[in-house]
């Protein structure tokens, strides 16, 4: 049954729910948020610094092999491993990791 809201518009249930629905996806958002931060703190000066200019000032990855004089190879396996670790911090893993460890015969 549908009631009058606050700014004298009609509401009906879905709607309340809705907002009850885009609430919790913000406060989930800031705790995400909050979880992120965290994690980077944890990373070295040089780790967030490739991160800043990869996804932040949008450089690519021979772009930064170029600043630090170093291989683009370099820079992408560095990526990566930051990337994996933020994942396992924040659990978020993909499990690729371990699915590449069998694929080359590796235990892990």
């Amino acid at each position: 049954m549908p009631t009058v809201g606050l700014i004298g518009k009609r509401t009906t249930r879905h709607t309340r729910c809705a907002s009850t629905q885009r609430k919790r996806a913000i406060l989930h958002m800031g705790v995400l948020c909050s979880q992120v931060r965290e994690a980077m703190g944890r990373l070295s000066e040089e780790e967030r610094q490739l991160l800043e200019w990869h996804f932040g000032e949008e450089l690519s990855e021979r772009e930064i092999a170029a600043r630090l004089g170093k291989s683009k190879t370099w820079v992408h396996e560095r990526l990566e491993c930051v990337k994996e670790q933020l994942r396992e911090w924040l659990g978020a893993g993909t499990g690729s990791e371990k699915g590449k460890r069998a694929k080359r015969g590796k235990k892990g």
